[in-house]
């Protein structure tokens, strides 16, 4: 066999229906999945990104409190059986180390809303304690139908153990209430 008979015969015949078999195989099989595997990539890449995105949108519309040179995150409002006023439920966003006369360490602690000095935006508080926000909401009720923020009531009186009714909320008890008024549901 000469060399002017072309690249079709003799040995050089297997290399070329082998070449032909691999980019067959690429072309029937490989080269599809290699675009599925790319769009389950891209579907992925963006359910993550906008997870992150709700997950960035719930952490910037909770409420912030500051007390001092700290700040806290509130996680909501707890009714207080034995003051019968409701309180800020709240996470410190610092490692709080419990403190001789004062607190025990604690992840998550409730305090009366005017032991805080101002409420926040998320944009004003600093960097090491945005690092510790968590996304909320941190209640669930599908038939609540108040307000999750609550008002303070005028001429209402904290009490350190509630024994008479002296507020003009619906239960006549505390000083802030869901609601504005207590006429408007009596």
């Amino acid at each position: 066999m000469s060399d002017s008979q072309g690249p079709f015969l003799g040995a050089e015949l297997s290399d070329y229906r082998r070449e032909r078999y691999i980019w067959y195989m690429w072309e029937k099989y490989i080269r599809p999945v290699k675009w599925v595997a790319f769009g389950v990539g891209i579907g992925v890449g963006c359910t993550l990104l906008a997870g992150r995105q709700q997950s960035d949108s719930l952490v910037r519309s909770a409420t912030y409190w500051k007390r001092g040179e700290n700040f806290y995150q509130g996680m909501g409002f707890v009714w207080d059986e034995e003051t019968k006023d409701f309180k800020v439920l709240y996470r410190p966003l610092f490692h709080c180390k419990g403190q001789l006369g004062s607190h025990e360490a604690h992840l998550i602690a409730c305090a009366p809303m005017h032991s805080f000095d101002e409420i926040l935006p998320y944009a004003a508080i600093d960097h090491d304690a945005k690092a510790l926000a968590i996304p909320g909401p941190f209640a669930h009720d599908p038939e609540w139908n108040l307000p999750t923020t609550i008002n303070a009531l005028p001429g209402s009186k904290p009490a350190v153990i509630a024994s008479t009714a002296s507020s003009t909320s619906l239960s006549g008890y505390g000083t802030a209430s869901h609601n504005q008024y207590k006429a408007k549901f009596g």
